[in-house]
């Protein structure tokens, strides 16, 4: 089970990326409580790996993305980000494959936005519009 972070705020989840309030209840909402995984639960595990900074987390210094150690340093082309971001999307849990990908670097702003349709497990086509902006910002 995970916990559903906001993506999209609103006057009950004023704070994105914070935990996600039931509006209703005031309760925090849990993926998975039924054993099940969402289309909506992978595209915010996606998410979060995009976010990760290689090294960030104690357990898995390994774990997370080369911003760095590669993304960031001059002269790195587009293909090498895409074949980083390819790889992080295939290796989350819930992706079967991955159908396409675009990535718009701006460097002045240092902001990676990614768009992707991927293909899940379950064979639910998981395109990244129907989730919010997946952009990470360093």
């Amino acid at each position: 089970m995970d916990i559903k972070l906001v993506t999209a705020t609103d006057a009950d989840n004023p704070d994105e990326n914070d935990v996600y309030l039931d509006p209703e209840t005031g309760d925090v909402v849990w993926f998975g409580a039924d054993g099940s995984t969402t289309p909506e639960e992978v595209a915010q595990h996606i998410r979060v790996r995009l976010r990760m900074f290689k090294g960030e987390w104690f357990i898995d210094v390994d774990e997370g993305m080369p911003y760095f150690d590669e993304i960031l340093e001059k002269g790195i082309t587009d293909g090498r980000i895409a074949g980083i971001v390819s790889k992080v999307i295939l290796g989350t849990p819930g992706v079967a494959a991955l159908n396409s990908l675009s990535l718009n670097r701006d460097n002045s702003t240092r902001t990676l936005n990614v768009t992707f349709e991927a293909v899940l497990d379950s064979g639910h086509v998981l395109n990244s519009d129907d989730f919010g902006p997946f952009f990470v910002e360093v």
